[in-house]
């Protein structure tokens, strides 16, 4: 049990650790809280008009988490701080994106807002078709008159909705309580890939003491070798844990040579159920996930059947080798557990079922 706690607590310190952390510098907090879907975008391949000036910097360090191959995210992160902080203009720095970091510009201008230039699905394509690198310009920062003239402007429209709308007061720190389409629904328009599909095979060994009988007496065999074959389907959404269902069946033939009078001795184990999964990213490329289920198992050996119950613990590392695709391995704890037959004396320490381990090749689908 305690290993169990401990190998959870490690991967749900990995998923925190992996989440992207947003910072800002900025050069005045007096401005109003801007709209999500009003902020205008520039990138490599835009020039930045001359009215723009800017209040602040903002940074988001994608941690161990590739923020090129969630580019959409970074800049969804972006753009919120650039309208928490009164900002109504980002302008995207990304030299340093292959080292998980994206950085930006965070600007205020008087002009009209080109809702071409605003976050969406069309926009995102459009700055990563253009590379991740941009031009030489600088963007001029604001001096303290425009910051007084726009605060003073910004306080003068704050009265004229106030008195117009009465009952709606806009809060300082977020407009979007004031105006429900203000924020961007970004999630909606852009889900990531929470679904998975794995199918998984390889050796199993059956740890337990499997008892027969002979004319010397009661005996046993262990570690005996057969084969595994696993399906398991799982979603975490846009989430670090979610839920799925497994399903694992192996065949172990017993080396009747060892066994008296047996021959041809063989059983067949399966096992259905669901199970709570944790996993994410540690490099790029590299995944890591855990699960762990409960559900029925059903046995087969020499004619007679059974039915009973079972757990299944799963460690797996992936290799990524497309967005959607990824081949690794997993370490597998199955148990089966069932009825005991009347008149059967088993050690304390041991209950009537099958253990097994397996180490098997996995290949993976995300959806």
């Amino acid at each position: 049990m305690k290993k169990r706690i401990l190998i959870w607590t490690v991967l749900s310190v990995l998923m925190v650790s992996c989440s992207p952390s947003v910072t800002s510098e900025m050069l005045t907090h007096d401005f109003t809280a801007q709209p999500t879907n009003r902020v205008v975008i520039y990138g490599a391949a835009d020039s930045v008009p001359t009215e723009v000036r800017a209040i602040g910097q903002v940074t988001v360090d994608g941690k161990s988490t590739s923020l090129k191959n969630q580019y959409a995210r970074a800049l969804n992160l972006a753009i919120a701080e650039t309208a928490r902080n009164g900002g109504n203009v980002l302008v995207v720095d990304n030299s340093e994106i292959k080292d998980n970091r994206l950085k930006g510009t965070i600007a205020y201008t008087d002009g009209e807002v080109n809702k071409s230039l605003t976050l969406s699905a069309e926009r995102v394509a459009q700055l990563q078709a253009t590379g991740f690198t941009r031009k030489n310009s600088v963007v001029a920062q604001m001096d303290s008159t425009k910051q007084q003239a726009i605060v003073r402007q910004q306080a003068a429209d704050w009265e004229q909705e106030r008195a117009r709308m009465q009952k709606a007061y806009m809060r300082q720190d977020s407009i979007a309580h004031a105006n429900g389409e203000a924020t961007y629904d970004f999630e909606a328009e852009q889900k990531p890939l929470g679904g998975m599909v794995k199918v998984s095979i390889g050796p199993a060994w059956t740890t337990s003491k499997l008892y027969y009988q002979t004319w010397n007496g009661l005996e046993y065999l262990s570690s005996q070798r057969g084969y595994a074959l696993s399906l398991s389907i799982s979603n975490t959404g846009s989430k670090a844990y979610g839920f799925g269902c497994d399903f694992y069946g192996s065949y172990t033939k017993v080396d009747a040579a060892t066994m008296g009078d047996l021959v041809d001795y063989s059983y067949t184990l399966m096992y259905l159920g669901p199970c709570f999964l944790i996993g994410g990213n540690i490099t790029n490329w590299l995944r890591i996930d855990g699960s762990l289920g409960l559900g029925l198992a059903y046995c087969q050996d020499d004619g007679d059947t059974e039915f009973g119950g079972g757990t299944r613990l799963s460690l797996g590392l992936e290799c990524m080798v497309s967005k959607s695709a990824g081949i690794g391995v997993d370490f597998v704890r199955q148990i089966s557990i069932f009825p005991k037959p009347d008149g059967l004396k088993l050690p304390d320490d041991e209950t009537y079922g099958f253990h097994q381990i397996c180490i098997m090749a996995t290949a993976r689908f995300h959806f």
